[in-house]
């Protein structure tokens, strides 16, 4: 059913309280006109209502101006439109001031009234699916790791790295003098383009950082890190008093950077004695439902071969990923892994992106488990992120057969070679 929600109550002098209801956005055209006697008893005034289109924006325009009560409907094809005018709510329009209609619609703060949005994440087609079902009675296993490694080898390595590569950025900061430019439109106060810069000048503050703010290194280090703090204060005690002194210059950076050398070294360390025990519990299928996208529909693609009509892209990667899984002869049925689909690293949770079924038949791994990647140099790939992948590979072995196979590609061809 619709979702419905009354106007606001009038406030103790008796007026109606009209602000938040000013700029409404509903998928409800009909029910205004139904209700339009309603309105005009409420608040004495017609709500004026319209419906979208990229190409009318001088409704926006009074949608935006207007004082009165304002109602725009708009779908979610507006957000997910293909084509000539694909998408034109988030470009920036010369017949709209070079502005972007999702940014005007924005700076509004309206209230937003979802028609049935139960509905937006799309009927579960695929979900059932025979193929898709036996992917998933494969890999919704849970296990538990272990891992059993040398503190001292560990120790040695975090010294050395922190004396070789630690290095904090001074605390600086920055003054720039300008002026207003002679005519300052809504549009260039927008692009940021209304103040004509004349002079920036850099300062570091290359003293020690006196403040009444105190930090615990070994703690916030052993909280960042998941180590002891016996190993941590080994550590800090072994490496020169050189590196140690630039903890008065930047704390905070400091801790971060120190935080993430010892957790790369770490990382090299046990997964080479990481090993994973299945335990009596598997992930349940609710979680594709239960999760619900909470993102707006411009990351959205409508598909067929996935478990729901759309799925939700996390970057220009997958995006472009999953159009090829979506039309390929070879594919039954795909699926974003939701975040609760998680294995567990000693360098946190990994989740994985993709779970695909192919046809019997077609390919050597009927089912595989990809990560997407924009690239696969080692360069690129972060030590913490190629730890959790190596886990990964690692926790399908132990808990899958040969006919699933779990790697990292940064295409659809490449997921092709290792499947066929």
């Amino acid at each position: 059913a619709p979702v419905r929600s009354s106007p606001p109550a009038p406030d103790r002098r008796g007026r109606s309280c009209l602000s938040s209801w000013r700029k409404s956005i509903t998928a409800l055209s009909k029910a205004f006109e139904i209700t339009a006697d309603h309105f005009l008893e409420a608040y004495h005034k017609r709500a004026r209502h319209f419906i979208y289109n990229s190409k009318q924006l001088h409704n926006l325009e009074s949608f935006s101006s207007d004082a009165g009560i304002n109602v725009m409907v708009i779908n979610v094809q507006a957000f997910n439109a293909r084509g000539q005018d694909a998408r034109r709510i988030y470009e920036e329009l010369d017949d709209f001031q070079s502005r972007r209609p999702i940014d005007v619609i924005k700076r509004n703060r309206p209230i937003l009234i979802l028609d049935e949005p139960q509905k937006m994440e799309g009927k579960s087609r695929n979900i059932e699916k025979r193929e898709f079902l036996e992917l998933w009675n494969r890999i919704n296993q849970k296990a538990a790791y272990t891992v059993e490694f040398e503190t001292e080898e560990l120790i040695g390595k975090c010294i050395r790295v922190l004396d070789k590569e630690l290095t904090i950025t001074p605390l600086q900061y920055t003054v720039q003098r300008g002026e207003q430019v002679d005519e300052a439109t809504v549009g260039a106060l927008e692009r940021g383009e209304a103040f004509r810069l004349r002079e920036t000048q850099t300062s570091a503050h290359k003293a020690s950082v006196h403040s009444t703010v105190t930090y615990d290194l070994i703690d916030d280090l052993c909280k960042r890190t998941t180590l002891t703090r016996g190993t941590i204060a080994r550590v800090l005690r072994g490496i020169s008093k050189a590196t140690f002194d630039q903890f008065r210059a930047n704390p905070e950076d400091f801790i971060l950077k120190a935080a993430r050398l010892i957790n790369e070294q770490k990382s090299t360390v046990i997964v080479e004695h990481l090993a994973y025990d299945p335990i009596n519990d598997r992930h349940d299928i609710d979680i594709f439902t239960k999760e619900k996208p909470k993102d707006n529909f411009g990351k959205a693609l409508e598909v067929n071969r996935h478990v729901y009509e759309y799925v939700f892209t996390d970057s220009d990667n997958e995006r472009k990923f999953v159009s090829e899984p979506d039309t390929g002869t070879e594919v039954a049925v795909y699926a974003k892994l939701p975040s609760s689909f998680f294995i567990p690293t000693p360098v946190g949770n990994y989740n994985p992106d993709w779970a695909i079924a192919f046809e019997q038949g077609k390919v050597r791994h009927v089912y595989f488990i990809a990560e997407t990647k924009g690239s696969m140099s080692s360069m690129d790939l972060r030590k913490i992120e190629d730890c959790k992948t190596e886990c990964a590979r690692k926790f399908f072995a132990q808990i899958t057969t040969e006919q699933v196979k779990y790697d990292v590609v940064d295409s659809y061809s490449k997921l092709m070679g290792l499947v066929k």
